[in-house]
């Protein structure tokens, strides 16, 4: 394990070319060294010594070759060096991480840093089959040790440990939460903003690893990623560990996700540059493999962007899984009109700029935003009460095509309700903390607009029903039979991504009604909970 500060997260990478085994820096930020001097790629000898970092005194990592060599470099073209080596070639990459062991192939190529672990040598072998692809290699996922060391592309390290406060009930959230390091990257020099994941979890020991698993293989992966253990009373953490995650353990965080979240920003966030970024998802989420690409492109682009992902369903089984799925894909086709504008930072996945976070502390601590962290204890819906204090300050949110984050749907509709009744009675709240604002306004008259439709649907079917007692029939006139086709007809379209069995569902029409019914239902008990006063109910969904 290479613990030097000056080694990058991707220092170099030993590779089979055409004639032979090569060792070949990376776009480090420090250089690779051979007798000496910079080098950037150079084949691999019987035995040769090659210093990672310095001439002199950086690490060295003797590589040798098993078997016959041939001679001569295949040398790539001009301006692939920077990019990761394991995108542009399959073979291993030498960093600040251990090597991962690959199934044994006819060139096998073993490297071992100098140095000592525990008291003995530090070994790393690595293993290459000759027909194997970069893509097939992508595809497989990371399993880190649980005592690997994360570096950036410029390889600076530095911890930071947790400062815990008392919660509500006077005490800290425990020990193994105080003393647990995270390791982050200090160094101004760093090429690209660096991203820390934080997951916060509750009782997610049979998912957290799939989780992790979804976030080692982005094209892009985090720098680092970190699971809160919440309140658990099973295995998260140690599942977490075995996964490769830190974890950082508050068995009494009386809070819930939000105590959580706050816990695992004011551990990072002083490690980190305003340039760089920190990922906010949760447990029993998986995020597509170009996430982070796509998402971090947007942010590149655009300065004042906040990422949000998209919902979409891993497991809908069942009608009400389905109805569900639907009403996800359809709110994903409203994004796509709206230019990839979103109403709210989604907590299935989130990308937060490290200057978006401080500005809103600082606004939460002069009045300018209600009072609190980052994220708000009081708020039932944290996620979008975070939502309106980024847009006050002047953030955009944005959620782009192809950043989906499959997550489950609700099993029953007694957590569905719970859920929706959470969720619309949070975001009411929300709405009158921050009173009549230029950013409250557009949800003031959606929400007025919400009311005028529930009436006008309800005023409709009234009339229907008075006709059918009172005439005992209902007269149909073919420009309403048509309109109506027209409808069923886009309904139909929004949902043909998910497959026939969506689209099936939506010419029914009458299931997708009942459920629309339904949630005229919810949203009507959730502004009588939000304007009756008194304690709010949060519900674990």
């Amino acid at each position: 394990m290479l613990t030097d500060p000056r080694v990058s997260w991707r220092h170099a990478v030993v590779r089979l070319a055409q004639n032979g085994w090569v060792f070949e820096d990376a776009g480090s930020t420090n250089g690779t060294f051979l007798d000496g001097s910079q080098i950037d790629i150079r084949q691999i000898s019987s035995s040769s010594g090659f210093r990672l970092a310095d001439a002199e005194d950086g690490p060295l990592v003797h590589c040798w070759v098993s078997g016959p060599q041939p001679g001569g470099v295949d040398v790539p073209a001009p301006g692939t060096a920077g990019l990761s080596a394991d995108r542009r070639d399959p073979g291993l990459a030498v960093s600040g991480r251990r090597a991962e062991p690959r199934d044994p192939g006819d060139g096998r190529q073993q490297i071992r840093p100098a140095g000592r672990e525990n008291g003995a040598p530090a070994k790393t072998f690595a293993e290459h089959n000759e027909g194997e692809t970069a893509e097939a290699l992508l595809e497989q996922p990371r399993k880190p040790d649980e005592d690997d060391d994360i570096f950036t592309d410029d390889g600076a390290m530095a911890t930071a440990h947790a400062h815990p406060s008392p919660g509500a009930d006077g005490q800290l959230p425990g020990r193994a939460a105080a003393e647990a390091p995270t390791r982050l990257m200090m160094r101004p020099s760093r090429k690209r903003p660096v991203v820390a994941a934080l997951i916060p979890a509750w009782n997610e020991e049979k998912f957290i690893a799939a989780t992790i698993d979804g976030l080692r293989s982005q094209t892009r992966p985090p720098d680092l990623i970190v699971v809160i253990a919440n309140n658990c009373t099973d295995d998260t953490a140690g599942a977490a560990r075995a996964a490769g995650a830190e974890v950082i353990e508050m068995p009494r965080n009386p809070h819930r996700k939000a105590g959580a979240l706050n816990y695992g920003i004011e551990t990072l966030l002083a490690s980190l540059a305003d340039k760089d970024r920190i990922f906010v998802m949760d447990a029993d989420t998986v995020v597509v493999p170009r996430w982070f690409e796509l998402a971090n492109a947007v942010m590149d682009a655009n300065p004042r962007a906040v990422v949000s992902g998209r919902y979409a369903c891993r497991n809908a089984h069942g009608l009400i899984g389905l109805l569900q799925r639907n009403e996800f894909a359809r709110e994903c086709r409203m994004t796509d009109r709206r230019g990839d504008r979103t109403h709210i930072l989604v907590g299935t996945s989130t990308l937060l700029p490290v200057a978006m976070l401080r500005e809103v502390i600082a606004a939460r601590d002069s009045g300018t935003l209600p009072p609190g962290y980052v994220y708000l204890y009081g708020s039932l819906t944290e996620d979008f009460e975070l939502t309106l204090a980024a847009k006050t300050l002047g953030w955009q949110t944005i959620s782009p095509f192809g950043c989906d984050a499959a997550t489950d749907t609700m099993p029953t509709w007694r957590t569905l309700w719970l859920q929706r009744i959470r969720w619309m009675q949070g975001g009411v709240e929300d709405l009158r903390r921050y009173g009549w604002t230029r950013v409250t306004v557009p949800f003031h008259v959606r929400r007025a607009w919400i009311l005028f439709g529930l009436a006008a649907m309800w005023l409709f079917y009234a009339t229907v029903l008075a006709t059918w007692a009172s005439a005992g029939t209902v007269v149909t006139s073919l420009p309403w039979a048509l309109l109506t086709l027209v409808f069923i007809a886009d309904r139909v379209a929004a949902v043909r991504a998910q497959g026939t069995g969506s689209m099936l569902l939506a010419a029914l029409l009458v299931p997708e009604m009942i459920y629309n019914m339904f949630a005229q239902v919810v949203y009507v008990t959730a502004l009588y909970k939000a304007f009756r006063g008194g304690p709010s109910i949060w519900h674990e969904t």
